[in-house]
């Protein structure tokens, strides 16, 4: 397991070619968040972990499959996925594509039914 402090693994474990890991200090012990892209995006998944060992076993696990500790970034957030996509339907621009979206389902179930 690659960290720039063993007693403490948290950081951000990435690929050229696959999601990117972010692994955060939480409460009930080590949270780890799936990101589909390097860059920005909201976590796809996450998953707990109560000790040390068992996150160090799944960085371990990740850094047989090619994934490398980036020691130049940090965590982006300790946000739940839930809490992300909430954000996300928040903003303008989701609303204005979900109701495009309504009207041409409508559109195609009206012209479904007249056929």
């Amino acid at each position: 397991m690659t960290t720039p402090d063993d007693d403490e693994p948290t950081g951000v474990w990435v690929s050229a070619a696959g999601p990117r890991f972010e692994v955060i200090r939480h409460e009930a012990g080590y949270r780890m968040y799936v990101y589909m892209f390097r860059r920005g995006g909201a976590p796809s998944a996450e998953r707990d972990f109560a000790t040390i060992g068992q996150i160090a076993k799944a960085i371990t696990n990740l850094e047989q499959q090619g994934y490398q500790f980036d020691p130049g970034r940090e965590p982006d957030s300790d946000r739940t996925v839930k809490e992300n996509v909430a954000r996300q339907w928040r903003s303008p621009k989701h609303l204005i594509g979900a109701g495009i979206l309504f009207l041409v389902i409508l559109v195609c179930g009206i012209v479904l039914v007249v056929d």
